[in-house]
């Protein structure tokens, strides 16, 4: 059985993402795997706020849906492209 999440978990969790995500943008130059990193990092982000936002922590993770991996949020350059 999956272990539920409560707030303070799912707190360090975020903090700890925005950590390192702080820490690679203050790089001068992101290696190719630094960039793959913080592409993880967005997507994850994006994973802990759906399970915020769907005011379930604290409930069996296999009940909650969250985006799948592979779908990003779309950065700024995405959407000043598409605004015509």
């Amino acid at each position: 059985m999956a272990k539920p999440t409560t707030d303070e978990s799912m707190f360090r969790k975020i903090e700890g993402l925005v950590h390192e995500e702080q820490h690679l943008y203050g790089k001068s130059e992101l290696a190719d795997h630094d960039q793959v990193r913080l592409e993880e990092i967005k997507v994850e982000l994006d994973q802990c706020w759906d399970l915020c936002a769907s005011g379930m922590l604290g409930a069996s993770s296999a009940k909650i849906r969250t985006r799948p991996r592979y779908v990003r949020r779309p950065s700024s350059s995405d959407i000043s492209s598409n605004s015509g």
